[in-house]
């Protein structure tokens, strides 16, 4: 087992609405409320190993308000350039429906704007593409259990599970000549 550090204290933004701050306060037992986040670009904010790491969570709704008034811009330079893998939680629902020459057309997502499937592809490639990690979860609640989850892994001080071999399984490996036993073998190197 990897030693941990202690766990960290989640600063979040005051400007979340009270169901999210309940939300949190159920799931991870408190929380401290800081206009820091804010200037990170996240709502959520905690230092773990040294390094500052972040969420920021948008409704489906409020993720098409953010493009159109562009928050989410400055959100996206904000987390960039301050966070440690910078994260962006989609809470709800993403679905589509047909609307006649236009496509598929994002459901509900208010503000009269039409968001094609396309374009959203493109939204969340041009967010990978600018390093931030995208996301989704059904509601508050899971969004609350989503962020105690990566305080937890930020906490590990290794992660090898996709730099580890994998481990020797009853099989046909180890037999003379078997491929998997070679590949397994060469991974060790």
């Amino acid at each position: 087992m990897n030693p941990k550090e202690e766990a960290p204290t989640l600063l979040m933004s005051p400007a979340e609405p009270q169901a999210v701050k309940s939300a949190f306060n159920a799931r991870l037992g408190g929380y401290s409320v800081s206009t820091l986040p804010e200037s990170y670009g996240v709502d959520m904010l905690w230092r773990a190993r040294g390094t500052w790491f972040g969420v920021q969570r948008k409704t489906v709704s409020d993720f098409v308000a953010s493009l159109l008034d562009g928050r989410i811009t400055r959100e996206v330079a904000q987390m960039r350039t301050r966070v440690s893998m910078p994260t962006l939680v989609i809470e709800g629902r993403v679905s589509f429906t047909l609307d006649g020459d236009r496509g598929m057309t994002l459901l509900g997502s208010g503000f009269g704007q039409t968001v094609t499937r396309k374009q959203w592809r493109g939204l969340m490639w041009s967010l990978a593409s600018a390093g931030i990690a995208v996301d989704y979860t059904a509601n508050i609640s899971e969004t609350a259990a989503y962020v105690n989850e990566m305080m937890q892994w930020t906490t590990k001080m290794r992660h090898t599970s996709l730099t580890a071999r994998p481990k020797l399984v009853d099989s046909a490996w180890g037999t003379p000549g078997s491929r998997d036993w070679g590949v397994y073998l060469l991974q060790g190197f």
